[in-house]
């Protein structure tokens, strides 16, 4: 699921495209060359129409005058079309009388011409109107055409009639059309395919390096870095990118205003030889300044950061004092917390740390989230208020 999530535009929206396009391209082709051989079909009945029209004329008047020679060579000459597989005249018996093959002549129309249906004899002889049928596996067109046989003085037999069977091959006609629409499909593929690449170069020199430029720049970690000169998008997208670069500098106008009052903390904390804490209530962690941990001899790393050891070196007289302080601060009745308590140090001894601070964070509920504070070593003042206390006693 991450590497589908991290796939880069410059390959989704191609790809999104190009199969679009060949989606596209396909139901096209279908539509076309479905049309195309509907059309195809329309076209080749006409054709045979006339074909057959012809035939039954002829036929019909060389049959009745008897001169099956001549009706021969009319179907010989109609079977110089290369398209035209198989010409029989089949009478009332279904028996072949004359037909393009002589072999045929005199034989079983249904067992010797192929996929001929003799249940339609007597249909055409009835209708007396042709019967299109096209065979698909085969691609072949296939007609029964009505035709009078018999002699017209041969008044008591004048309504037995024959018909011609006509098979037609599409073969090459539906191949030459698959080849043109294919042709047809192959140009405007790639007339599409060039729209697409300067549709996809445009969205990534417009579109995709703008953004990736973008995330760059929000990637890096210096502010200060010049983020004007990579300004390349248009409309929105440029919006986008001034209103960043807008919002980089008011950043980093702030932090540099943060970094100056840190600075300036920073060298006041250091001149008053202060150690620093910083309590984060919510999370349950503290942080100890590495000159917090050297006032009590520890070196960095040797102290355990919590708020449990914290309050495990205060002494035991004035860890209560301590702890109400931070109550009466943590309720809001004093604005800050102070408190003097004393603090066992690393070799055991204990040292005066005067302790201030202040919540810098508090939560929905009131409660406090974050507090901040110094410690103040203070262990000499303390000698001398107990040194001045004595010699007023005496």
């Amino acid at each position: 699921m991450n590497s589908i999530r991290n796939l880069s535009l410059a390959v989704t929206v191609p790809s999104a495209l190009f199969l679009a396009i060949i989606c596209l391209q396909t139901l096209v082709f279908t539509f076309q060359y479905q049309q195309a051989q509907q059309q195809l079909y329309s076209e080749k009945e006409q054709h045979i129409k006339g074909i057959a029209g012809n035939l039954q004329t002829n036929l019909s008047y060389a049959l009745m005058r008897l001169e099956k020679a001549q009706a021969q060579n009319i179907i010989s000459e109609a079977a110089l079309d290369y398209n035209l597989m198989r010409i029989a005249v089949v009478d009332h018996n279904q028996q072949i009388v004359l037909s393009n093959q002589l072999r045929d002549k005199y034989m079983f129309a249904q067992l010797q011409l192929p996929h001929y249906d003799g249940a339609l004899l007597n249909q055409v002889i009835e209708k007396n109107d042709f019967i299109f049928e096209y065979n698909e596996r085969a691609q072949d067109l296939l007609v029964y055409v009505p035709l009078q046989m018999l002699s017209k003085g041969n008044t008591l037999n004048r309504k037995f009639n024959g018909l011609i069977y006509i098979r037609y091959s599409l073969s090459h006609a539906i191949t030459e059309l698959r080849y043109e629409t294919l042709f047809s499909l192959i140009k405007v593929t790639l007339t599409l395919l060039i729209c697409l690449l300067i549709f996809i170069y445009a969205i990534k020199r417009f579109f995709i390096n703008p953004l990736n430029q973008l995330a760059q720049t929000m990637s890096v970690s210096d502010l200060n870095a010049n983020t004007e000169e990579q300004q390349v998008a248009y409309g929105e997208l440029g919006d986008l990118q001034r209103a960043f670069i807008g919002f980089t500098k008011r950043i980093n106008q702030r932090l540099n205003t943060l970094s100056a009052r840190e600075q300036r903390l920073l060298y006041a904390v250091n001149g008053a030889r202060d150690g620093v804490w910083d309590w984060d209530i919510e999370k349950n962690s503290v942080y100890f300044s590495q000159r917090w941990q050297e006032m009590l001899g520890y070196q960095q790393g040797e102290f355990e950061s919590s708020i449990e050891e914290w309050e495990a070196l205060i002494h035991k007289d004035d860890l209560n004092s301590t702890i109400k302080a931070l109550q009466l601060h943590f309720s809001g009745k004093n604005s800050f917390f102070e408190s003097t308590y004393r603090i066992r140090c690393h070799n055991g001894s204990y040292c005066w740390i005067l302790s201030r601070g202040q919540t810098v964070s508090w939560g929905s509920d009131g409660e406090p989230l974050r507090i901040v504070g110094t410690h103040t070593e203070i262990s000499h003042f303390q000698k001398t208020n107990n040194v001045k206390v004595v010699e007023a006693v005496l």
